[in-house]
Formats: C-alpha cells, structure tokens, sequence
C-alpha cells in the first residue's frame, strides 16, 4: 500500500492566531511543520507498507524458476489479528459502563451515577460504535497504534416521489381554485403538495414544491417532487487510521499540539457534503 502524499492536506482551520502575525504566514508555516512531520515519517510509512504486502499476502510476480511460477502466499499475520481480536474486542464491549463520573462533593453523587446509563447508551445505540470498535482493535493490532475521532454524523438522501394531480384535488382543481380567494395556481398546488407529503416550507422545500406545482399547473396529470430528506443526524465516534494522521514525531500523540488528518474523499462523497451543508 504505497502512500503518496504530494500534497498532503488541506488547512481549513489555523485555530488561535497572534494578532502580531499575518494568518497567511501562521497557515503557511503551520503546513510547513505538518510537511516536515510527514517527511520524518518516511521510514514507518516504509514499514507499514511491507507489512501490508505481508499481512494479505502481497508480492512481486515471481520468475524464478520460471517467468509466471506459482505466487501462492500465506499470509500469517492476519491469521494472527483474527484470532487476537475477538477477546480484545470483547473486553471493550462488555465494558458496563463505558464512562465512569467520579463526584465531587456528595451532592453530586446521585447526578454521577444517573449520567453513567445515559452516557452508555449514547456511545452504542446512538453513536453506533459496535463495528468502529471492530475496525479499532484490528488497526491497533495491525499497526501497533491507533487514533479515534468523535465528531457529528449528518448525512442528507436525494428522494423523489410522484405527485398526482386526482389526489392531490379530489373534487377538481378547478373548483379549488376558485375558492383560493385571489392566491395564485401555484401557491396553492404548492400549499396542496406540502400539506400531502409533508414537505417542510425552508429554502430548499420550497424550491421542490415549486418545480413540482408548475408541472401541474401547466396541465400535467402528475409531477415530480425531488427533496433532500434527512437520514442521520447524531453524535459519531470513528477509527482514524494512524497513516492517515501526521503528528509531531518527537512529541508523544497526547501532548501533540497538532494533528493532521488525511482525508480521502471520492466527488460524490464531497457533492454529497455539499448538498448536507457541510461546505
């Protein structure tokens, strides 16, 4: 697994910068630390590389003895994770409960123990960490280390629906309108529309009803109504990748004062942060 880092990030936040520096040159020397970082780390991205080739079995095509011999491998590290991870993945999973509130003053006490359930709850039901956990132990095993990121999971779905005209006007459209006291055709088609499939009246519902709404008015039995619907939208906690994290190589991770995190990400993925709001 070869790693190339060209250009290996993108800053998007500099955090607290003195007011005697020109945030143009905080950026670029910070870039400039994450570059010489990444640089220092050649030798284990060179590691882990071999590793990968052992782990799943990897290698050249062999020619000796002859051009196209047999390349069958054995991969015995993975054979290894695979039987070191069950029990390890176990210890955390059984973890009763995964956050422990040590109180204060002993009015405080009843409140620690209360917020412990909620907390347990949260990290597995909401967050949804039963797979992370799996994806985790095998990277510390894999790589001898790990990093994990808490964050906010909100992931928007593109769904499209036919609106019918009969269903929509039941006794005509035309008697509906003439009770609309003066509102415009489409305003009430578009009335109509959100009412039946609940689609709220914000910028991008409006311009959905809309589209939909003139599709009927111009005489159309039916109409397309396209809308952004939302799929998840809670607290998330993922498995980092340490060759995706460049950190300072002569500070340890916890007293790092900065972290970079690659991100790789195909167009869909980021047309689709996009159309979430993330950008």
């Amino acid at each position: 697994m070869a790693v190339n880092r060209a250009n290996p990030m993108g800053v998007a936040a500099v955090g607290t910068v003195q007011p005697n520096l020109r945030i143009r040159e905080a950026v670029k020397q910070l870039v400039q630390r994450v570059a010489d970082a990444d640089d220092a780390n050649r030798g284990w991205l060179g590691k882990q590389e071999k590793l990968t080739r052992l782990r799943f079995g990897q290698r050249r095509p062999r020619v000796i003895p002859w051009k196209g011999a047999s390349n069958l491998t054995i991969p015995l590290i993975d054979k290894t994770i695979r039987r070191w991870r069950p029990p390890i993945t176990s210890l955390i999973l059984d973890a009763e409960p995964v956050a422990i509130f040590t109180p204060q003053e002993v009015s405080d006490f009843d409140p620690a123990h209360t917020v412990q359930p909620f907390f347990t709850w949260m990290f597995r039901e909401q967050m949804r960490t039963t797979r992370e956990i799996v994806h985790l132990v095998d990277t510390l095993a894999f790589r001898g280390h790990t990093y994990s990121r808490e964050g906010w999971h909100y992931r928007t779905q593109r769904k499209s629906r036919i609106v019918s005209k009969e269903h929509l006007f039941p006794e005509g459209m035309e008697a509906a309108l003439a009770q609309s006291g003066g509102v415009s055709p489409i305003e009430v088609i578009m009335q109509r529309i959100a009412q039946d499939y609940d689609v709220p009246m914000t910028e991008r519902g409006h311009a959905a009803l809309q589209q939909a709404a003139m599709q009927i008015a111009k005489g159309a039995d039916f109409g397309r109504l396209v809308t952004q619907e939302l799929v998840d939208n809670r607290p998330s906690w993922h498995n980092v990748d340490p060759i995706h994290v460049i950190t300072p190589v002569d500070q340890a991770p916890q007293e790092s004062d900065f972290f970079c995190i690659i991100h790789r990400m195909g167009f869909q993925k980021i047309n689709q942060m996009a159309r979430d709001g993330t950008f």
